[in-house]
């Protein structure tokens, strides 16, 4: 369903898609949940079913939602499928040490497994070949593709800061020299998010007060640097903050308040994903708003709530630049920014013809 732009009202500057609903693909709402349901990348939705006395994960193909993959698990706490392929990734229940195995579903084959002495608290896959995997203490990678390696490698180790919280999201940049650990937590009835930034480079951690976080690129000329933007709350402060991490930064810091409307005033940011073909960042709040802000400005574009429940897992949508993500009612959305309209809503809703043309400019190089 495409959100309609027609009639008196000026077109709005993004692209809204209902793709499917799980439940009416037969997945249950006990099923339907942070710790159930994952999304790698717009092209499977992957859910395990709890609510059977035999466990199933199911595949949910975005290209055909009608068509669904059955796998049935023995002890699974968790099933993670690859970003492209029908690899999956399955996590035994802690006993204390966790099994992880890794299947070819096509091939009907076993192509890797570990033993983790800790027990997981979130993993997710960080590019074609490779696993990150988070323990309440570290960070591991893990190529499944290599036999030789079957052990995951220690990357870093978890700041204290994050001790307690909830992870719920890693993310890289392009070049994997910068990772960031995502987690919420609880302090004084509260919810309050924590974030560690690491380089690889100078093995160097740093806490942030954040409650989403992503890496985007952002060219000088031909060279790509690696911009780092993160979400937070803090009392009734909440900004969106656009740094760029690396030596002898161009990019001069954004910092740009975000708006919370008298009926959300205990929102705060669940997730951002960035666009950089569209040269904007997509923000989810917990009540289902959506924020567009432009990344080498800060200036907020759009803002609508989208979901009237809790977007609470995203990934980039590749197919128009923008973001996917799962509500708690099960259904799967896709926002993009719409190309032949944002420049005229820029222009004339907005009534920023300065701010229009800079965009224009950018969308065509």
């Amino acid at each position: 369903k495409e959100m309609d732009t027609q009639g008196s009202a000026p077109s709005i500057p993004i692209i809204f898609k209902e793709i499917a609903q799980l439940p009416q693909l037969g997945i249950p709402a006990e099923s339907i949940g942070f710790t159930t349901v994952t999304l790698e990348s717009d092209r499977y939705v992957c859910v395990r079913d709890v609510t059977q006395e035999e466990k199933f994960c199911i595949l949910i193909d975005l290209q055909n939602p009608s068509k669904t993959i059955r796998t049935k698990l023995q002890r699974a706490e968790g099933t993670l499928i690859h970003r492209e392929r029908n690899i999956l990734a399955i996590r035994s229940q802690p006993t204390p040490k966790q099994e992880i195995q890794i299947f070819d579903l096509q091939a009907k084959s076993k192509l890797n497994g570990t033993i983790m002495s800790e027990v997981v608290e979130f993993w997710k896959w960080i590019n074609d070949t490779t696993l990150g995997i988070i323990t309440a203490t570290t960070v591991y990678h893990w190529n499944v593709f290599d036999k030789q390696e079957t052990k995951p490698k220690k990357i870093f180790n978890r700041l204290d800061a994050l001790a307690g919280t909830q992870i719920i999201n890693y993310v890289a940049d392009a070049s994997e020299k910068w990772f960031a650990v995502v987690g919420l937590g609880k302090k004084n009835e509260s919810i309050v998010g924590a974030t560690q930034l690491y380089s690889v480079e100078k093995s160097v951690s740093q806490h942030i007060e954040a409650f989403a976080a992503t890496f985007t690129t952002w060219n000088v000329g031909s060279e790509k640097r690696s911009l780092f933007c993160f979400a937070n709350r803090v009392g009734k402060s909440s900004k969106l903050v656009i740094i760029e991490v690396g030596d002898n930064p161009k990019f001069g810091r954004k910092f740009v308040d975000i708006y919370y409307p008298p009926e959300a005033v205990q929102d705060f940011p669940v997730a951002i994903q960035a666009s950089e073909k569209h040269k904007v960042l997509f923000l989810i709040t917990k009540f289902g708003y959506l924020h567009v802000f432009h990344i080498s400005t800060g200036k907020l574009i759009y803002m609508n709530r989208v979901s009237a429940e809790t977007i609470f897992v995203t990934a980039e949508y590749r197919k128009e630049h923008g973001m996917i993500g799962v509500n708690r009612n099960g259904q799967i959305l896709t926002i993009a920014i719409d190309p032949n309209t944002v420049v005229g809503y820029i222009r004339n809703v907005l009534n920023e013809p300065q701010f229009a043309d800079l965009y224009a400019k950018e969308l065509r190089s």
